[in-house]
């Protein structure tokens, strides 16, 4: 276990004080002791070693670092032990030895405390109980488009992408970290369609460090096929090739690795990592062209990977692990409420400024299908259940879906219960329904301000919504504007479907999310503790 420990001077000076007094007072003790008692060469005639000067013998000059330590020998009858203060008087004869000892021993210390974070990572935060000195906390952008208006309602799409480095020398590439995807996706200078030329490509040709692959991992040899693969993302698909390439994260290791080739594979910086990436040859303009990110960092499971080198939590695993993480397989996302309030995901940990009380965690259902998807015990509308999950559902937590996806059969209900009048003036953050999923030990409660948008009401004039008053004075009836519940409809199959929810944007804004990809796989939700901007 590597630990980053902090002194202050004021515990220091305290220590050293207090240390120098004690030693003056034992000295000062030793010397007035001298005369009255007896020394180990006059209990031996024989001018043979005693025991106590072969204990001092075996006791080391100083204290090294971590070291074990060894046995004593065994102790002296009580009635033949010798005084205490003898084991020392060889070794503290005057304050000045004394003060040198204490010195010794501190610099020692100071040695000890940060070596391993610091001086291997360049990082010396203190370790906490979710980061350490090894872990890296990247600043999320997120953009948000619209993408249609139904209803006087605009739809949006949002997007959260950080930076990394591929290749050597390494190029900076834009991804959206997404927990519903399993692979490494860049777009290749071979695509030519306009979302890829809108973007930064991958030039295979200029990277020293990029080797030509199977799927398998295999090596292509010149002239032979190449394999392709085709992979979905909601409404849009890429197809491309593969090839292996180092990817860092974080900004330690982007200088050095510049001068690497794959000899040099062993000695990659904190930050790097070697993996098997996607390179698109094609990709669709929906739902690509209109986000700014250039490729996609997919955090699922293996299930979604291609092989375990292609998946960017078992491969983080590792390389956390060789780093000195306390926490290797922990990442966590943290989504802001606005463009202030910044975005983040830590590797290597979770961020505990984040975290208000305990990590309650969920283990993943299936883990073999790849998705971070958990059980649903039931859903509540203003602490009433709905039959609808009486036999359990289950969800899915995706931070590439941008709204609440439910199935076709519990759409209806939940818009009608959900709907609710609009304040007077502003958007829907007053009292409303609140709408509740109760997984184990914990519930995630959604308020209108998660998860309605205000609904601009047009009077109709009909001959029902006409109402005469006593004076035969012709009114029209009154249309206030509503709060509607943004949701998305989606339906799946067995083995996930049918009963599937998709906790997108609406509850990771809200909370807290940490995945544990440790066997077995879980996933920990928890209220907001520390905004960026100072709002909880």
């Amino acid at each position: 276990m590597k630990l980053t420990l902090e002194m202050t001077p004021v515990v220091v000076g305290f220590s050293v004080g207090t240390l120098f007094i004690f030693l003056q007072r034992l000295v000062a003790a030793l010397n007035q002791q001298q005369s009255s008692v007896t020394t180990p060469s006059q209990r031996s005639s024989s001018g043979g070693k005693t025991e106590e000067e072969e204990h001092a013998m075996r006791q080391p000059d100083g204290v090294q670092p971590r070291a074990a330590a060894e046995p004593g020998p065994e102790p002296l009858p009580r009635n033949e032990r010798l005084p205490p203060v003898l084991l020392l008087r060889g070794q503290l004869r005057t304050v000045g030895q004394a003060v040198a000892l204490c010195v010794v021993g501190l610099a020692i210390r100071f040695t000890m405390w940060g070596h391993d974070a610091c001086a291997e990572t360049g990082d010396c935060r203190e370790v906490t109980d979710g980061m350490d000195a090894a872990s890296i906390t990247l600043p999320l952008v997120r953009q948000h488009h619209p993408i249609e208006v139904v209803n006087d309602v605009a739809f949006h799409r949002s997007a959260y992408w950080g930076k990394i480095a591929v290749g050597s020398p390494p190029v900076n590439f834009t991804v959206a970290f997404d927990t519903g995807s399993g692979n490494i996706v860049l777009p290749s200078a071979y695509c030519k369609t306009r979302t890829c030329r809108s973007r930064t490509r991958y030039k295979r040709s200029t990277s020293r460090s990029a080797i030509d692959i199977n799927h398998d991992g295999a090596l292509v040899q010149p002239g032979d096929e190449r394999d392709h693969i085709t992979v979905s993302y909601g409404t849009g698909e890429v197809s491309g090739v593969f090839v292996e390439e180092i990817v860092c994260f974080g900004p330690e290791g982007n200088a050095t690795v510049a001068n690497l080739d794959r000899s040099q594979l062993l000695q990659l910086p904190t930050g790097c990592v070697l993996m098997r990436i996607i390179v698109a040859t094609f990709m669709s303009d929906d739902p690509f062209r209109d986000f700014k990110f250039d490729g996609v960092l997919g955090l699922g499971l293996q299930g979604l990977s291609q092989t375990p080198e292609f998946n960017f939590p078992t491969v983080m695993t590792n390389a956390f692990r060789q780093w000195g993480s306390l926490h290797p397989h922990i990442f966590a996302v943290y989504l802001g409420h606005s463009d202030e309030d910044q975005s983040e995901i830590t590797l290597g940990g979770y961020n505990p400024r984040r975290v208000n009380g305990d990590l309650v965690w969920n283990k993943v259902v299936h883990p073999e299908l790849g998705q971070w998807m958990i059980q649903i015990r039931s859903i509540r509308i203003d602490g009433e259940p709905l039959p609808y999950c009486k036999d359990g559902c289950r969800a899915i937590s995706d931070t590439g879906t941008s709204l609440l996806t439910v199935p076709t059969a519990i759409f209806e209900e939940l818009s009608h219960q959900l709907q609710h009048d609009a304040p007077p003036v502003g958007p829907c953050n007053r009292e409303g329904p609140r709408l509740q999923f109760d997984l184990d030990g914990i519930t995630l409660t959604l308020d209108p301000s998660d998860y309605a948008h205000r609904h601009n009401s047009t009077p109709s004039w009909k001959d029902d919504e006409l109402s005469a008053s006593v004076r035969g004075n012709v009114t029209h009836k009154n249309h206030a504007d509503q709060c509607k519940p943004l949701l998305m409809v989606m339906d799946f199959q067995e083995p996930l479907g049918p009963r599937l929810f998709i906790l997108g944007e609406p509850v990771l804004k809200k909370y807290y999310s940490v995945y544990s990809a440790r066997d077995p796989p879980k996933i920990a939700f928890t209220n907001i503790h520390e905004r960026t901007n100072g709002v909880v």
